[in-house]
């Protein structure tokens, strides 16, 4: 299992426009498992494969107000 932090961006972001700066320091580390399988026959044939569970897995979401039209 692989566990890290959420990439810096989700974490802090500061700009010339005020309104859209922000500081999360609430966010949990993303964890991964995954197995990988790879199957050969001697040279004609390879098969490989990867199988990965991500929990809370950290990402921008574009949301738009219905009433407004305006986006977030």
């Amino acid at each position: 299992m692989i566990e890290r932090s959420p990439n810096f961006n989700f974490k802090l972001f500061r700009s010339a426009y005020k309104n859209y700066n922000w500081f999360n320091n609430e966010l949990n580390d993303e964890k991964i498992s995954n197995i990988n399988l790879k199957l050969s026959y001697k040279e004609l044939l390879v098969l490989t494969g990867d199988y990965n569970i991500i929990d809370n897995y950290t990402f921008f979401r574009e949301a738009t107000n219905a009433l407004t039209g305006e986006t977030d």
